[in-house]
């Protein structure tokens, strides 16, 4: 099956379609580059600004107006902050909420009901993020603005609002994670 990942906004949504593209391959699925012959479509939404809600709003209407018959899978802060509004827009064929964003892949495979062919799962090849056109790797190192939380100012960033269960991962998670990226060149971590 075909997979294209579409991302939003910060660095964390980056990290986290990244280790979506790994579990997705990992599952036997092949990403593409080109929404048009995908059967699967991911997008990983933005909700820190006005501008960001309407980038969101309009990638979801034109995700779903380019390629009408792939599944359309949401997540991110757009869809968790905007839960009122998200269900106006057609074509979404299942919502991910912040909370269950670890487990995107498999709750789309079962949900969405998608099969891989399993031929794909051994084939060799590139790291998901050389195949993207990425060179820099980005960890996941929390969810949302921890910065807000300890000053108490709300202003830093909106992403703590919308991840339930906010934790900051200790430093094994780097020293887990940096093998994985050092092997595969990448100099800023």
């Amino acid at each position: 099956m075909q997979i294209h990942l579409k991302t939003l906004g910060c660095r964390l949504n980056e990290a986290e379609i990244e280790s979506w593209a790994n579990k997705f391959e990992e599952k036997g699925h092949q990403l593409t580059s080109d929404p048009k012959s995908a059967d699967l479509l991911v997008v990983n939404t933005c909700a820190v600004t006005q501008e960001a809600v309407k980038k969101s709003r309009q990638i979801l209407r034109r995700t779903h107006r380019d390629n009408p018959m792939a599944k359309l899978v949401v997540s991110g802060c757009y869809p968790t902050l905007e839960k009122k509004n998200i269900n106006e827009i057609s074509g979404i064929d299942l919502i991910i909420g912040n909370s269950e964003k670890d487990k995107l892949v498999d709750i789309s495979l079962r949900e969405l009901n998608l099969q891989a062919m399993p031929s794909l799962s051994t084939e060799p090849g590139l790291s998901s993020l050389f195949k993207r056109g990425r060179n820099r790797a980005f960890i996941k190192i929390q969810d949302g603005c921890y910065f807000s939380r300890i000053t108490g100012s709300g202003s830093a960033c909106i992403g703590i609002f919308s991840n339930e269960g906010n934790a900051v991962c200790a430093q094994k998670l780097i020293k887990l994670k940096f093998p994985k990226y050092w092997s595969m060149r990448s100099k800023t971590i």
